[in-house]
């Protein structure tokens, strides 16, 4: 699942991972994401973490509570977000920055695949 309140990114990121094979579901806000995960499995979950309403770091953490299986890619324009503190070290270490290349989106999923096998 793609998550972005900026549509023209929404889209650039979904169609990426279309073109690789992934099923991909996408939302506008934290809030539209929460209302798709009651009804739909996903298995990752790539969130921008600057967005009206509730955050991505938010979002992370009741993903995290809730869907404890779901991997999650924090995605951001910014270097120097605030509340970071609301996730794991990880999430804040492997922050994935815009602009992002396709490789390393598609790099990004790879990682998050692997990271569960461990």
């Amino acid at each position: 699942m793609v998550v972005d309140d900026e549509l023209l990114l929404l889209k650039l990121t979904s169609s990426t991972l279309l073109e690789q094979g992934y099923r991909v579901l996408t939302a506008e806000s934290a809030e539209q994401a929460l209302d798709i995960l009651k009804n739909k499995s996903v298995n990752v979950l790539l969130t921008d973490v600057v967005m009206n309403g509730m955050n991505g770091y938010q979002l992370a953490a009741i993903v995290k509570k809730k869907y404890p299986d779901i991997k999650i890619q924090l995605i951001s324009g910014f270097s120097d977000d605030l509340n970071g503190g609301e996730v794991d070290a990880y999430l804040q270490k492997n922050l994935l920055y815009k602009p992002f290349t396709s490789q390393a989106l598609l790099q990004s999923i790879v990682r998050l695949n692997s990271r569960a096998l461990l």
